[in-house]
């Protein structure tokens, strides 16, 4: 029961984290899109939110040491995610016409299962009391 609990807290820190995330990159993301394509303005606001998410995941949501170690298996599971993102992005603006500053709202809300078991099973483990990284 006491694993479950740990578990829906996190998931509530993670949400919290998110939110804070989303509400920064997004506000990057409609700045930039003014300026330059789509894609880039994605590619520079996603960047940010890298940095951020690995401080604020790393202290506040699995409460693991901030380690240049833990930081090792945030490139592999941004990349997936933001393979993920583009693409879905690229299918809801250029094939279903979707609004490209509304586009993606949608891409953060259907990734975010998959943030966040990617993000648990590298950082997760590591903030239990004799844990090895994976």
């Amino acid at each position: 029961m006491r694993a479950q609990g740990r578990s829906r807290g996190e998931f509530l820190r993670f949400v919290t984290v998110g939110a804070l995330n989303t509400g920064l990159t997004y506000g990057i993301y409609v700045a930039l899109v003014h300026f330059i394509h789509y894609q880039l303005a994605y590619a520079v606001a996603y960047s940010a939110g890298i940095v951020l998410q690995f401080l604020l995941h790393s202290r506040f949501v699995f409460r693991v040491p901030l380690r240049w170690s833990n930081l090792g298996g945030y490139p592999p599971i941004h990349l997936v995610l933001y393979g993920f993102g583009a693409l879905l992005l690229h299918v809801l603006v250029a094939r279903l016409g979707m609004d490209e500053r509304l586009a993606p709202l949608l891409v953060i809300a259907l990734s975010v299962p998959l943030s966040f078991a990617l993000t648990r099973a590298w950082l997760g483990r590591r903030g239990q009391p004799g844990a090895t990284p994976p």
